[in-house]
């Protein structure tokens, strides 16, 4: 998986359209605030396990984590 594409995963699935924060994600998943701002960026790229925690906690599948956003 390349960076653009986690990057898109981070996207989709946090911050606004969940109505999180970040830090409460990163909290939920047990997941560094810092790794995740670092994924969501493209800067770095997940693990599977850093997938599945941040799906988990989202009450999500790991493949909605890929989806195309609504509306776009």
């Amino acid at each position: 998986l390349d960076a653009i594409l986690l990057s898109k995963c981070a996207k989709n699935c946090t911050l606004p359209a969940q109505g999180l924060s970040k830090t409460c994600l990163s909290a939920m998943a047990g997941v560094c605030r810092q790794e995740l701002a670092k994924v969501e960026k493209g800067e770095v790229n997940a693990t599977l396990g850093t997938l599945i925690r941040l799906a988990d906690a989202l009450d999500v599948a790991v493949g909605d984590l890929f989806a195309e956003p609504m509306g776009e």
